[in-house]
């Protein structure tokens, strides 16, 4: 394990734990051209259950990919989030095939699905990631995550995953069920519940037979609108589901792949992990800031977080070597196929950058 390395240097007028996440949050951060959302296809994952994703797919064109990165939000974020946007066109500009993933019920995809979002789908995300894996033939694959996508990542590193070669997670919470807590008594408490209100308000007007969340929508509690929203999907208890996604010494010890992590000891969101204990575990490499907020890191108003020159350094050691293109990229190829959402048998190899999928509906609402 790697305490060194990198530092991080924030402005001295964002130098708070508070500023620093407001930063990350900000779309200034995303100014400029991106070639990535240029090169964007919408996708549905259809999973088992009726369960779909919706996803964003950007293949290189005109050269060959270093690989394939799959790009995984926090709660309550989704593929347009300034931190996904902002990491995604600077992989794709450093020769990374880049896949965005929104969970279900997040950004505007209450109509997707009936089921309501909770930390009981998630394992059915880590299935949606195995079949992007699968369907993609780009390799090397990386995973990359922030906030709770950070610890979705590093989970699926202690599984493993075939073609896997690296992890890199920002803000990851080690301890789900304390990270709730902690949220509990966060400045960003009001603005996350309030959120969160606003995706059930909009789920309920697509379904408006099967769901009323009066009871959700009076709530001051994050841990209890949490339960509320597991109960309605599954009968374990939350502290359950929590548990099962605690990275702790023993189960970071079963990683397949090296894994990255960047954090902060002045996170306001889910505070201060314990990281003493994982020092000298192998294949993990973890930069804890004194500054940087939660998934904040940011250098300026305009300027892209310092995590992902990071990654970028990060990856060098795992992907090919870039290699330009020689002139014009064509026009990316049509979609073909939608992703099945029943088991099939392995697919023909394909192209970088081709992929079966399916467009997304129209939007309702």
């Amino acid at each position: 394990m790697a305490d060194g390395g990198p530092r991080f240097r924030p402005p001295r007028w964002a130098r708070s734990g508070v500023a620093q996440t407001l930063l990350g949050m900000t779309p200034f951060r995303t100014w400029g051209r991106n070639e990535m959302l240029q090169r964007s296809r919408s996708e549905v994952v259809r999973l088992q259950r009726g369960l779909s994703l919706e996803a964003h797919y950007s293949a290189q064109v005109g050269r060959d990919a270093r690989g394939l990165a799959i790009l995984l939000s926090g709660w309550e974020g989704h593929s347009g989030s300034p931190y996904m946007v902002s990491t995604g066109r600077t992989l794709f500009r450093n020769g990374y095939e880049v896949f965005r993933i929104t969970y279900p019920d997040h950004g505007d995809t209450q109509d997707l699905n009936e089921a309501v979002f909770s930390l009981a789908m998630l394992d059915q995300i880590g299935e949606a990631i195995r079949r992007v894996a699968g369907a993609i033939r780009t390799r090397p694959l990386f995973v990359v995550g922030f906030s709770m996508g950070g610890n979705l990542a590093l989970n699926l590193a202690c599984q493993g995953l075939p073609g896997l070669k690296a992890v890199f997670a920002v803000s990851p919470p080690l301890d789900l069920a304390g990270s709730l807590r902690a949220l509990e008594h966060s400045v960003f408490k009001v603005g996350f519940l309030r959120s969160v209100k606003c995706s059930l308000d909009r789920k309920q007007r697509f379904f408006p037979r099967r769901y009323d969340f009066s009871d959700l929508q009076d709530s001051g509690s994050v841990g209890e609108m949490a339960g509320g929203m597991l109960s309605l999907g599954s009968e374990v208890a939350l502290e359950h589901h929590a548990a099962r996604y605690a990275l702790g010494p023993a189960k970071l010890r079963r990683l397949t792949a090296p894994a990255y992590v960047v954090t902060s000891t002045d996170d306001p969101v889910i505070g201060p992990g314990t990281y003493a204990e994982l020092r000298g575990i192998d294949r993990l490499s973890l930069y804890v800031q004194e500054r940087g907020g939660h998934v904040g890191f940011s250098l300026g108003l305009f300027r892209r977080a310092w995590y992902e020159d990071v990654l970028v350094q990060a990856l060098e050691a795992h992907a090919p070597q870039a290699v330009e293109p020689a002139g014009r990229a064509p026009d990316l190829p049509p979609a073909a196929a939608a992703l099945n959402a029943t088991p099939s048998p392995p697919p023909q190899a394909l192209r970088p950058g081709e992929l079966p999928t399916r467009s997304l509906p129209a939007r309702r609402g």
